[in-house]
């Protein structure tokens, strides 16, 4: 599989620039955390989105990030105490859920490695 040809990576990347756009869009940014949450984490989205994409060949470690990313922005809304923005707290948790649909997406498309090797 060659670089830059994977379409879960342009996923990644995508609901990592979309979260990052929604407290402009939504005009949220007077709550600090969840501007902030959407920031960081849709920042490392877009990150390893296209470190991912620019590898060669994907391996499960890699490909495995963003599925921890979106585990860790579902609970955040409750952690950083911002579920009192439901729409803020809804796109963190929709979009939390397609990252995590979209990295067993590219955890599944991952080549089988052999039982000899």
């Amino acid at each position: 599989m060659r670089a830059w040809t994977r379409w879960q990576d342009c996923g990644t990347v995508l609901l990592g620039v979309i979260l990052a756009a929604t407290p402009l869009v939504l005009e949220t940014t007077s709550d600090v955390a969840s501007t902030w949450t959407a920031l960081v984490f849709g920042g490392l989205m877009v990150l390893i989105g296209f470190y991912a994409a620019s590898m060669p060949e994907p391996t499960a470690g890699v490909e495995g990030i963003p599925l921890i990313i979106g585990l860790a922005l579902f609970v955040a809304p409750w952690i950083l105490s911002f579920t009192r923005v439901p729409e803020m707290a809804w796109t963190t948790w929709i979009i939390a859920g397609l990252l995590a649909l979209n990295a067993a997406a590219e955890l599944l498309a991952l080549p089988q490695q052999s039982a000899a090797a």
